[in-house]
């Protein structure tokens, strides 16, 4: 598993060599990891807001999800899931928007093939319903859920909607005590990792 500054900082540059997929989800495969850049347009913020949950079926199983999420990743879905199977990547690495598609991945693909990707995801909103994410809660134990203290998008949907978090939740600490978007910058992500580390 790479580690984690690298992981967040690379997932947040925009200036690296991104592919577009479908209407507008961005891509890109480096060192063996597969990353989802965040919301970086207006249709990802309209996505972003469809609130509602929809079934999501894999064979017999199926996940309860936000249908925003999952009406973009589906768009890259085949895509992701030969990069996997092929052995091209290794890990899968996702923040906020795409953090969300990163979750629907690996539960996807597990029920395909049985095999529990390494997921790492920053500043995730809630993708899976309340009683989903109970139901699967021991097979997303190899996905990493990084949370930081006051990230306003880690706290969407409301758990009133019925949404709950998924993985292993890492929480970042860092003080602050009022939710705020400027909490959820890719830069203060960063900051507040590499003090972990250190």
């Amino acid at each position: 598993m790479h580690n984690y500054a690298y992981l967040m900082k690379t997932v947040a540059d925009y200036g690296q060599a991104w592919k577009t997929i479908g209407t507008d989800l961005q891509y890109m495969v480096k060192d063996r990891v597969l990353f989802l850049q965040p919301t970086s347009s207006n249709h990802d913020w309209k996505k972003n807001f469809q609130f509602i949950q929809v079934p999501y079926k894999c064979g017999s199983k199926t996940l309860w999800v936000h249908k925003g999420f999952l009406d973009v990743y589906l768009e890259g879905r085949e895509l992701f899931l030969k990069l996997l199977q092929d052995g091209v990547v290794d890990t899968v690495c996702g923040f906020s928007h795409g953090s969300a598609l990163a979750t629907i991945l690996y539960w996807e693909y597990f029920m395909r093939h049985g095999i529990k990707i390494p997921t790492v995801v920053f500043g995730s909103p809630r993708v899976c319903n309340t009683i989903s994410a109970i139901v699967y809660r021991k097979m997303f134990d190899e996905l990493i859920n990084l949370q930081m203290g006051a990230d306003i998008v880690s706290s969407v949907p409301p758990v009133i909607f019925f949404y709950m978090h998924v993985g292993i939740i890492v929480g970042i600490e860092t003080g602050y005590l009022i939710p705020l978007p400027r909490y959820h910058r890719p830069e203060v992500y960063l900051e507040h990792i590499n003090i972990l580390l250190t």
